[in-house]
């Protein structure tokens, strides 16, 4: 962490003149949180780097500091008075939403982050599970020094286990603005663990417009996340049982792609889902169940098909309760029938709470798990 702030104030030192500041005179901002204060008033807590001690032995560690207001840049700007030293936000990794926001609608926190010209447009956005935003930046961080870098780094490397789906800030503002598709943002809760807590990433904040409308927990955000086609892979554990074997079976997702193709019929539309996946058996807890055999990996494929079908189908459900497409069919309809779609694009929230769908899944077990034998010991 203290390498990664040296380069980061080198690289304020060494830029040209234009917009040239001191650094004396600026405090680097990581983190953003973004609560609900008194009235409409906003609270704002920012984690910042404080430079301790003085040379060779002088170390950057990160703090918070809060401060409220009737707008999110005026209590940013109110900060001042806090830190005595400006803001400077070209390194933030992170911001952070409570809920009570997400709920009301958090176009003013992208009117704040997209007109100021420091913070870039691949910070992450995070909603807090927990009551406040702020609570998340006060956690305690396990490898980085600073909370919102950890945050950064588990979303930056997410795709092994993908139990989220990490948005960055221009993402979701295309998902915002493009016809036929609603956006998503991670969301982020604390777990206890002895005196400290830390945070955990899982599941998925839904929208309708700016407006945050429900939950998925970590089982349906990696359903929505193959309907997405995002590149992940991911370990999913099922259990065997097939003439009077049991085992649980963990398979690991090596490749994964979903296509679309929507069907109109006396004019409902049935939006058909075909999602491929390529598997390796990444464990086998009974060394009885002969993986080899054609039989057995039929057997193992079609229970893994059965549980993601029901799964998509889970999550399509609950997406439609609210009307918020999260899965982007009215996108698909659009590229693929573009007359049909001219005929329900000024309803498609309520043409999607009521779209039916038929989902298949092909998984196939592929590599050494479709030729190793399990493994026979001798006395």
């Amino acid at each position: 962490m203290k390498h990664l702030i040296l380069l980061l104030i080198a690289a304020l030192l060494l830029a040209g003149c234009w917009n040239y500041r001191e650094i004396d005179n600026l405090a680097i901002a990581l983190g953003l949180a973004v609560d609900k204060g008194e009235g409409d008033s906003y609270i704002v807590t920012v984690e910042i780097i404080n430079l301790e001690g003085a040379g060779p032995e002088s170390e950057f560690k990160p703090t918070t500091v809060q401060a409220q207001s009737d707008t999110i840049f005026g209590a940013i700007r109110r900060l001042i008075t806090v830190t005595g030293k400006k803001l400077y936000w070209a390194h933030a990794k992170v911001v952070i939403i409570s809920e009570e926001i997400a709920r009301e609608g958090i176009l003013p926190i992208l009117d704040f982050v997209q007109r100021d010209a420091e913070i870039r447009s691949d910070v992450w956005l995070l909603v807090s599970k927990e009551e406040t935003a702020a609570e998340i930046l006060a956690s305690t961080p396990l490898v980085e020094s600073s909370i919102s870098q950890q945050l950064s780094q588990i979303l930056q490397h997410h795709a092994p286990e993908p139990k989220s789906i990490p948005e960055e800030l221009w993402n979701f503002m295309q998902k915002l603005t493009a016809p036929g598709i609603a956006p998503v943002i991670a969301t982020v809760g604390l777990v206890e663990q002895g005196e400290e807590k830390l945070t955990r990433i899982k599941g998925v904040a839904f929208f309708r417009r700016d407006k945050m409308v429900g939950w998925l927990d970590g089982k349906e955000s990696l359903a929505l996340s193959y309907l997405l086609n995002e590149s992940i892979s991911g370990l999913i554990v099922l259990r065997y049982e097939e003439s009077g074997l049991t085992a649980q079976i963990t398979y690991e997702v090596v490749g994964n792609k979903t296509e679309f193709q929507p069907f109109i019929k006396d004019d409902q539309i049935t939006m058909g889902i075909v999602t491929n996946l390529q598997v390796i058996l990444a464990e086998v807890a009974n060394q009885k169940v002969d993986f080899s055999q054609p039989s057995v990996r039929s057997k193992l494929e079609s229970d893994l098909a059965e549980h993601l079908e029901e799964l998509m189908k889970r999550t399509i459900i609950k997406l439609q309760q609210y009307n918020s497409d999260a899965v982007g069919l009215g996108s698909v309809l659009r590229r693929r029938d573009p007359e049909a779609w001219k005929l329900v694009a000024d309803d498609w929230p309520a043409v999607f709470g009521s779209l039916q769908t038929d989902i298949r899944v092909k998984p196939v077990i592929r590599a050494s798990a479709l030729v190793s034998k399990p493994i026979e010991m001798r006395d």
